[in-house]
């Protein structure tokens, strides 16, 4: 502790030294602790407040500072390397975007300026749109379906088509011209531009409300009357779930992902019903047949229904097993969920106790320095004689400070003696109040008769032991400037 307030730059150095070397995590840990409002603060100074991009460019400092650690074991000053590589990273990132930027504006001045033709009408556009896409390649046809037929973004048609998204770009742009191409052939003249724009506005059509539930129940349904066997086949349900290309958010997604197979075997099991029934009343409603065919006629409805019984109690056991078998998952994928937002909160509260711990430490280190100075001003016009109270130099405290504002949360350290300038190492003031780190030990704040500032940390709240063995507490055998008091022994 004392080598860490005394002489930071040995102390990095040290910690340096050890990563580099002996792969010591909480070593590099601690330095990232160190010094990260440094090099969060210039980074995001250096890109005009942005947060986000301020965060990217600190983690880049800091894995840079890992690759290079046994280069810079020996550095004289790792704070100022720091600084320089987080400006240095910062403003490249600032560079590189402003020229993606101008890349990007030119090449659309250039698309636009290349095409003059107006959008095409849609009304005369769509009556051949669907034989034009057809002389398009398959690939092409596919990348222009995606882009503009299901709203698919360029990522999603990169992720699709097994290419990246720059890549899917290039490729609708080419079908859109080969499409114009196959229109101008027949007359309709237009750009890829304003073709893009018009299929972007109306090709993608909305089918009816209710229409995709009506038509998987009835298709289901058809299919299950025309190959029972295959009714309720874990492939075809899977089919179903992937086919399926909304996006769906944490536990929802799970639960949406499980559901949707036991609704569409309800709906084919109520459609296997109704046309069972549909089947008996037919049989029951047929006209009588001519008198020598009656036995024979109602004899072959007989063993109709006789044969879809056994299907029909087939289906409900299949759905009830179907049901079983989905409630186990869809409860554990629930409760996965939850675990993993408890978890996330979890995380986000320890990060929020830290920055809190953090800033309270550093208001508290940035109050004490300005009273250590305070009080060294005090002494140098008062006989070298330190203040006792705050009111003896209160007209040495800036009001404006931190330290004025927050008076109430220091004292002075009750010395067993009185002390001098002549003794610079020992305590002059405190926080009267401990703060609990997230590890379970303890930190304090102390202002020594140099001005300077230590924090102190204890495994307990009893911070006797750390003070007398950083040396800040006076002694009686010691000589005493002004005369020794029975003062008792400090104590947190």
């Amino acid at each position: 502790m004392t080598a860490a307030m005394s002489d930071p730059t040995s102390l990095d150095s040290e910690l340096l030294r050890r990563y580099a070397e002996a792969g010591a995590e909480e070593a590099f840990s601690e330095l990232v602790r160190r010094h990260v409002d440094l090099v969060f603060a210039a980074a995001r100074r250096c890109l005009g407040g942005d947060e986000a991009r301020a965060r990217d460019v600190a983690q880049c400092v800091f894995t840079e500072l890992a690759r290079r650690a046994r280069d810079l074991r020996d550095h004289p000053t790792l704070a100022g390397w720091l600084y320089t590589t987080t400006c240095h990273l910062a403003r490249k990132q600032v560079r590189e975007e402003a020229r993606r930027a101008r890349r990007e504006q030119r090449a659309q001045v250039m698309e636009e300026s290349s095409h003059e033709e107006s959008a095409p009408d849609w009304m005369a556009l769509r009556p051949v749109l669907d034989e034009a896409l057809a002389h398009l390649r398959e690939d092409d046809r596919i990348a222009v379906l995606l882009r503009f037929f299901e709203g698919y973004s360029l990522r999603a048609v990169g992720e699709a088509l097994e290419i990246s998204e720059d890549a899917a770009r290039m490729r609708v742009q080419r079908a859109l011209g080969r499409l114009r191409d196959v229109l101008a052939s027949r007359g309709l003249t237009t750009s890829a531009v304003s073709l893009g724009t018009t299929l972007g506005t109306h090709a993608l059509e909305l089918a009816p409300t209710g229409f995709a539930v009506s038509a998987t129940a009835s298709a289901l349904a058809q299919a299950a009357l025309v190959a029972p066997a295959a009714v309720g086949t874990s492939p075809a349900i899977a089919s179903l779930v992937l086919s399926m290309k909304t996006p769906m958010l944490a536990a929802g997604a799970a639960l949406v992902v499980i559901l949707v197979p036991l609704t569409v075997q309800q709906q084919r099991l109520k459609a296997a019903r109704a046309q069972a029934e549909a089947d008996r009343a037919a049989g029951a409603a047929r006209p009588i047949p001519v008198p020598g065919d009656v036995a024979d006629s109602r004899a072959a409805e007989a063993d109709q229904l006789r044969a879809l019984a056994p299907e029909l109690e087939r289906l409900r056991t299949e759905a009830g097993d179907l049901r079983a078998s989905l409630a186990v998952p869809g409860r554990a994928a629930l409760q996965a969920a939850q675990q993993e937002l408890q978890s996330a909160q979890q995380t986000r509260g320890e990060a929020e106790a830290e920055v809190k711990l953090r800033t309270a430490r550093r208001e508290a280190i940035q109050a004490l320095m300005h009273l250590g100075v305070a009080a060294r001003i005090y002494s140098t016009s008062h006989e070298d004689r330190l203040p006792e109270s705050f009111e003896e130099f209160a007209a040495n405290i800036d009001t404006n400070s931190e330290a004025a504002r927050s008076l109430e949360r220091f004292e002075f350290y009750p010395q067993p003696r009185k002390i001098s300038l002549d003794e610079p190492g020992l305590f002059l003031m405190r926080e009267k109040a401990m703060r609990q780190r997230a590890d379970g030990t303890f930190e304090r704040a102390y202002a020594l008769i140099d001005g300077s500032v230590q924090l102190l940390q204890s495994a307990t709240e009893d911070f006797s032991a750390e003070e007398r063995r950083l040396g800040g507490v006076a002694t009686l055998e010691d000589p005493a400037a002004g005369g020794a008091t029975t003062a008792p022994t400090p104590n947190p």
